[in-house]
């Protein structure tokens, strides 16, 4: 399979850095040990709020120990689900540091490290199970045929690199190495990271796991059965799919991962000129200034060659004040990106979720926009 991120070449780290990754990596394998507990104490919270209600209110509710028992039964199926990421994530930790010894784990996860990790069950929802397909449908499907209209032949893609950031579970850059295409994905989320790594080269046959999603959500529900239901993934076993290919006689693409930073890792002179596609879903917005991106996207890809783009202007940094965001409008974004040297083609909005619950009172919907463009020429800045 893909095997483990490493990391990019380039400057080695100095010992501080190399401990602060370590740590980083250490402590969200470590919130995905804690999420059984966690979540158990929560639910226990839960439960003894319908506990201290009146008589009269509980009589109406009726014998209600059933939900709880359901409700532990899913986080204890959650629970070692992420306890088989955390022990496997130790295959991204001896690539990352063959050599040495991992210090001791002296970080403890935070609150928003456990919030990922619930994010992290949806996400794989999204990426990797039948319920998630009507949301790739809408934004990884017209990527697929943007890049098959503009590479036609396999014999083409499988000349041609395509890079992915902002890969996630890898979903999407998976999908196109099975199309032909050289694929690598590039992700910044450990938790991402580590999820991805297990999906892709620890599962073995389809729908093997049952999560449970959305154990963790208990406003806007309708039904309590569906807090409990569970989804089944992956809806395609990544090694079941590479021999269908091969028993079909087709050849699949490279396909790689590099974790990091986009802009630091790909600030490397050798890789300017050197990429056939970039593909950008639901990443635009994660820049703190969206003009480094649009400059290293121009800068990755070889003249001709094509950047396709979907997703939302939500600015992940604009809410924090500590932090540098540079928010742009579509209009202007779209002004920067023809500055820059890129005739845009294909421009469109598309209604989209993103990790949406279908079962739930409250979706969320965002109306997307979706461009390709091709680099046809040079920046007009001086």
């Amino acid at each position: 399979m893909s095997g483990p991120p490493c990391p990019p070449e380039g400057p080695p780290m100095g010992e501080a850095d190399i401990i602060q990754e370590q740590q980083s990596y250490m402590r969200i394998a470590e919130a995905m040990r804690v999420y059984k507990s966690t979540s158990s104490a929560v639910m226990m919270q839960r439960k003894a709020h319908f506990d201290r209600l009146e008589p009269r209110f509980r009589q109406l509710m009726g014998d209600h120990s059933h939900i709880f028992s359901e409700w532990q039964q899913a986080i204890d199926a959650n629970g070692r689900f992420l306890d088989s990421i955390a022990k496997a994530s130790k295959f991204l930790f001896d690539c990352y540091w063959p050599q040495g010894e991992l210090k001791p784990l002296f970080e403890t996860p935070t609150g928003l490290d456990i919030d990922k990790v619930i994010s992290t069950l949806k996400q794989f929802v999204r990426d990797w199970s039948e319920e998630g397909r009507a949301e790739r449908q809408l934004t990884y499907d017209p990527i697929y045929t943007s890049l098959e209209n503009f590479y036609q032949t396999r014999e083409e893609r499988l000349a041609v690199k395509v890079l992915i950031p902002g890969s996630g579970l890898s979903r999407l850059a998976f999908e196109l190495s099975l199309r032909g295409f050289n694929t690598q994905g590039n992700e910044f989320s450990h938790h991402m990271l580590i999820s991805g790594h297990f999906l892709l080269n620890h599962v073995s046959a389809k729908e093997q796991i049952a999560i449970y999603p959305y154990v963790d959500q208990t406003i806007n529900v309708f039904q309590r059965s569906e807090q409990f239901r569970p989804a089944l993934i992956p809806d395609m076993c990544p090694s079941e799919a590479i021999d269908d290919l091969e028993d079909q006689g087709l050849e699949k693409g490279d396909f790689s991962m590099v974790a990091g930073d986009f802009l630091e890792v790909y600030s490397n002179p050798n890789e300017a000129g050197t990429w056939g596609a970039v593909v950008t879903c639901y990443f635009l917005d994660t820049a703190h200034n969206i003009f480094e991106y649009i400059e290293t996207i121009h800068r990755l890809l070889k003249p001709g060659a094509i950047w396709v783009n979907v997703g939302p202007l939500l600015y992940h940094f604009s809410d924090s004040p500590d932090e540098v965001s540079v928010d742009l409008s579509y209009d202007e974004v779209r002004r920067i990106v023809i500055s820059f040297g890129f005739t845009i083609q294909e421009e469109r909005r598309v209604q989209s979720g993103y990790t949406v619950n279908a079962c739930s009172m409250k979706w969320t919907v965002y109306n997307c926009i979706y461009f390709t463009a091709i680099k046809t020429g040079e920046p007009e800045m001086r």
